[in-house]
């Protein structure tokens, strides 16, 4: 896969698209002159909005959340994954292996926000399930490293998106 990188200069009218944390509008000194700035956060957030409300099962449909435990475990379930609480287990196991679960919350997610498209929690999920009717008693050590592996390629691709 090859990565592009695009580097855009755009105008926009006179408005105030975003404000820093005091409220004020963001600015910049660009040729002398103080002009008003947006963030490059501010631009990922509208493309990821608009990515989400045009196609939202596609690529990046998916959605930064602290609580991927439940939308794994759902997913080992649609795999086959039969019993329940297997499936909950395995799935905290993936999520702590990914971005640490947190241990004061009183439902199962973890301390950072996590962005995870569909189809990735489904390969994962279909990873963890093949892995598991080979070796039901596994403790799923490898699928938790291919769950690794996946997330970790995808984030060095730039699909691991935060607000």
């Amino acid at each position: 896969m090859e990565l592009i990188e695009l580097h855009i200069l755009q105008s926009f009218p006179i408005s105030c698209l975003n404000r820093d944390d005091v409220g004020s509008p963001k600015t910049a000194v660009f040729g002398g002159v103080n002009r008003p700035r947006i963030s490059s956060q501010s631009l990922k957030r509208a493309i990821r909005e608009f990515a989400q409300d045009n196609s939202p099962g596609a690529r990046f449909g998916g959605q930064g959340a602290k609580l991927i435990v439940q939308p794994l475990a759902a997913a080992l379930k649609e795999h086959g994954v039969v019993d329940e609480q297997a499936a909950a287990d395995h799935a905290a196991n993936i999520a702590d292996k990914l971005a640490k679960l947190d241990a004061k919350a009183d439902e199962p997610q973890v301390g950072t926000l996590t962005f995870l498209a569909p189809s990735e929690i489904d390969s994962i999920a279909k990873r963890v399930a093949e892995l598991l009717k080979t070796n039901p008693k596994s403790k799923d050590d490898g699928a938790t490293s291919h769950a690794q592996r996946h997330y970790r390629s995808d984030c060095s691709r730039g699909w691991n998106r935060q607000t």
